[in-house]
This record gives structure tokens, C-alpha cells and sequence, in this order.
């Protein structure tokens, strides 16, 4: 039996070992999840107030760093890159995007 050319394309571009093992550890703590409820409950509640409690810093940091990474490419000889061919023109204005925000 030998597998089509797009399932083999498909299979191609997963990674077997990440894919198969991640899977099952989603699937192994959503069914402790769904099994236990109760108990499923006070512990996530638990590791969601010591999260909010250590690590609210790194969140901010983290924020905060993309923000400044994205200002500076924006805003440096990077922003002017065009993300497609050299002859396109762009889809949208600018005003599109201020739209969107509003």
C-alpha cells in the first residue's frame, strides 16, 4: 500500500517525533482534565495565581520587547522591504490599516 503524493507531501512536513509525542501529552491532560474535574480545577487555578504571581514580570518584558523589536524594524532601513515581488503594488493604503484600529 503506498501513500499518495499529497499524504506523502503531507507527511513531509510534520516533524513524527514532535507531532506524535505532543499529541499525546494534549491528549493525556485534556482526558486527566475531563476525568477529574474538581481536582483538575484547583490545580490549574493554583499554577494560574503562582503564574500571575513569579512570572507576570517576564510577560511584561516579553510585551514589551516585541513591541520595541517591531518599532525598530518599522522604523529602520528594514521597513522599507517589500514582501513581494519588486514590481507590486501594495493592496491597501496606510488608511486601511487606520481604519482597522479605530
Amino acid at each position: 500500500m503506498s501513500l499518495s503524493p499529497q499524504k506523502s507531501q503531507t507527511w513531509g512536513k510534520i516533524n513524527p517525533p514532535v507531532f506524535f509525542v505532543s499529541a499525546f501529552i494534549i491528549i493525556c491532560v485534556v482526558a486527566i482534565a475531563a476525568i477529574f474535574p474538581q481536582r483538575s480545577e484547583i490545580l490549574l487555578k493554583a499554577l494560574q495565581a503562582q503564574l500571575f504571581e513569579n512570572a507576570s514580570w517576564f510577560y511584561i518584558l516579553a510585551v514589551a520587547l516585541i513591541l520595541l523589536t517591531v518599532a525598530y524594524l518599522g522604523l529602520s532601513r528594514f521597513g522599507e522591504i517589500k514582501l513581494g515581488p519588486d514590481h507590486s503594488q501594495p493592496q491597501f493604503s496606510y488608511l486601511w490599516g487606520r481604519l482597522r484600529i479605530r
